[in-house]
């Protein structure tokens, strides 16, 4: 167990030339095909650009019209309903509108006659 180590006999080694050379000899591989560049033309681009801002406007312009829309939707958090002040769960069905803020449970939305998308 004492700390003498012992050299590691090859006959690399023994020559003096480098180990590793010895253990796979090259080989050139046969090299890949370059993949050609498929690039998007600046006319693809721009109509990209101009659906989208086309989607954006659309989406501004009903954005009033949508909040005061109600919507049947499930819950994100626990809370109390508006209508009736009773407690709902995370995961309750419930008939929401964001402006103004509001939220109603589906009986009393029902009984009142609110309009609501599944």
């Amino acid at each position: 167990m004492g700390g003498v180590r012992r050299e590691r006999s090859s006959p690399a080694a023994a020559k003096g030339a480098n180990p590793c050379r010895f253990l796979t000899p090259r080989v050139d591989l046969p090299r890949r095909p370059v993949p050609e560049r498929n690039d998007v033309s600046f006319k693809s681009r721009e109509k990209k650009r101009r659906y989208k801002a086309a989607v954006k406007k659309s989406k501004r312009a009903h954005a009033p019209e949508t909040a005061r829309r109600w919507f049947l939707t499930l819950a994100k958090k626990p809370g109390r309903f508006d209508c009736c002040g009773d407690r709902f769960g995370r995961g309750a069905e419930v008939v929401y509108r964001h402006e103004p803020r509001e939220v109603r449970c589906v009986r009393c939305a029902d009984r009142e006659g609110v309009k609501y998308r599944p």
